[in-house]
């Protein structure tokens, strides 16, 4: 089972790996060509590898710390909660970021979203300590 300062530093892997990525945006906002493409790249490869280091071991933490008989409940109601969140946080991205369309184009609309993220990654990351430690009483 993962610690707990093991989970934060893949939450905080992927809020670097948005971090990143807001770098490579500002830098390719007045490139074109290949450069624009790759200056994402390294962003975008370690953000899918937080997001695979940190959601994928979700899953065992919250089932790990439930008796086997309530499996199958708390199965389903990590399944809704995810579900819920993943709705909520395309509502609140993206009222922030069509808000933030007209005050300065789809680039700054991109990096107010990207901070954002890293943000709530952060968040996310302290957030981690509250999960259970995994072991079944």
């Amino acid at each position: 089972m993962l610690s707990r300062p093991c989970r934060a530093a893949f939450a905080l892997t992927l809020a670097a790996g948005y971090a990143l990525l807001l770098t490579g945006v500002e830098l390719a906002a007045d490139v074109d060509g290949i450069f624009w493409l790759v200056s994402l790249v390294p962003g975008l490869v370690l953000a899918g590898a937080g997001m695979g280091l940190c959601i994928t071991p979700l899953v065992a933490t919250v089932l790990s710390s439930v008796q086997p008989e309530h499996a199958g409940a708390a199965s389903g109601i990590l399944s809704t909660v995810q579900q819920l969140g993943n709705a909520l946080g395309v509502a609140v991205t993206g009222l922030l970021f069509f808000g933030a369309l007209s005050q300065g184009g789809y680039s700054y609309a991109f990096e107010l979203s990207l901070a954002e993220f890293v943000v709530l990654l952060i968040c996310v990351a302290g957030l981690s300590r509250l999960l259970p430690r995994g072991s079944r009483t």
